[in-house]
């Protein structure tokens, strides 16, 4: 549904952030993250950035640039922390809108 609205009035994932954020009462935490995740681990330039700049910095390619599975190595500590930066950042604005949601939910049976 989400999707065919967007399609059909062209509303940006930027700007539903903005809403949710405004809705929420944060300055500005998802459309952050949305940013973040969408400059470095959702578009293809992001990631074929971050797999180029390690070739050219430490001529390797990082384990995560891999198609097929295989172990993580020492090099590949700096984009696993960058990561688990964008993970936590998530699960603090989920709680947020979780309770949100609860709070709604149960102020409205009332």
């Amino acid at each position: 549904m989400l999707e065919k609205e967007t399609r059909q009035e062209e509303i940006s994932i930027s700007r539903l952030m903005k809403e949710l954020d405004k809705n929420l009462g944060l300055k500005k935490g998802s459309v952050a993250l949305w940013g973040k995740l969408s400059e470095d681990w959702v578009h293809a330039k992001g990631i074929m950035d971050g797999i180029v700049g390690r070739l050219s910095e430490k001529s390797e390619v990082p384990s995560w640039g891999l198609v097929i599975p295989t172990s993580y190595e020492k090099g590949d500590l700096s984009a696993l922390e960058e990561l688990r930066k964008r993970v936590a950042q998530f699960r603090c604005l989920l709680q947020v809108v979780m309770q949100r949601y609860h709070q709604r939910a149960t102020s409205s049976c009332a």
